[in-house]
């Protein structure tokens, strides 16, 4: 008789044990707090401003992987399914981000659109320094890099403020007092910037590939640029590069990851200089800033 009641003692048993398991489940999902509100930048730089302002009120994302090129690469369809559970995209122009959005079902994205590229004068990139090459197209591109320019970075931080504010205004006097800070702190770099450069005004930056123009435009520097579209100039453009940086001096020569920089390092072997390395789409913009002007002052 024993053996037949154990297994039912063993079942009443571990009845409560398991709806106490399931009760505690069940207030645990009940409890969590909901998921915060999304919103996903074109390119890296955006979420460090985006995480100044909004503190932890919102999950902010990058549709670029690391490594990723937004002027030549697609991104992936797991980073394409960001967008639709986002409540903000802020793009800054680049090709790809028109076909992600138009690959979206409907004829409106069910998200707000912050275009940062329509709030600027935009630069073209600087022209080829290789006479020879003839495959330039008439209208040169357009400079997306803007958030080198403390000026246009603060212009910015007032925009995604504005759009945050828009969308979830019940935190927005948490934005408000958030963008105080951090304009506060970008101006703070502007002084120690333009303190450091103050004489070095007209000297040439080489760079491995043209991401500077609103940084030079911003300090009265010039950029040459050692890569044009994607291609690495000719050794008469190196020379006819060479030729114009010796008119005012060469302040430093900068390369950046994911491009060819072997015309830049080899300008960088003529003149005896080391080559810095920097990240235009580092995460915060304030220390790229920092890094380039200590580049230029620094440089030996």
């Amino acid at each position: 008789m024993a053996p037949r009641i154990r297994p039912l003692i063993l079942f009443v048993w571990f009845i409560p044990l398991w709806l106490t398991a399931g009760c505690a489940k069940g207030r645990s999902v009940a409890n969590d707090p909901p998921a915060k509100p999304s919103i996903v930048v074109s390119v890296p730089p955006y979420l460090s401003v985006v995480k100044a302002i909004a503190g932890g009120t919102v999950d902010v994302r990058t549709a670029t992987p690391p490594g990723f090129d937004p002027h030549s690469e697609e991104i992936t369809p797991n980073r394409t399914a960001l967008l639709h559970t986002c409540r903000l995209w802020i793009g800054i122009g680049e090709p790809y981000e028109a076909r992600i959005l138009a690959s979206l079902k409907g004829a409106t994205p069910p998200f707000g659109i912050l275009r940062l590229n329509q709030t600027v004068s935009l630069l073209p990139y600087p022209a080829e320094v290789d006479p020879d090459d003839r495959s330039r197209e008439s209208v040169p591109p357009l400079d997306l890099h803007f958030w080198m320019s403390p000026e246009l970075l603060i212009r910015h931080a007032k925009e995604i403020a504005k759009a945050l504010i828009t969308l979830f205004a019940e935190h927005a006097e948490t934005y408000r007092r958030n963008l105080t800070f951090y304009l506060s702190q970008i101006e703070a770099l502007d002084a120690v910037c333009r303190a450091k450069l103050m004489n070095h005004k007209g000297a040439n930056v080489i760079v491995s590939h043209p991401f500077l123009g609103y940084f030079c435009r911003e300090y009265e520097l010039k950029q040459l640029a050692v890569e044009g579209e994607g291609k690495e100039v000719r050794i008469r453009g190196l020379i006819d590069l060479l030729t114009r940086a010796d008119e005012t001096g060469v302040a430093c020569v900068l390369i950046t990851p994911g491009h060819n920089d072997r015309g830049a390092r080899r300008i960088a072997k003529m003149l005896h200089r080391h080559p810095v390395l920097i990240d235009p789409l580092a995460e915060d913009p304030l220390h790229t800033i920092r890094q380039v002007t200590d580049a230029v002052t620094h440089a030996k």
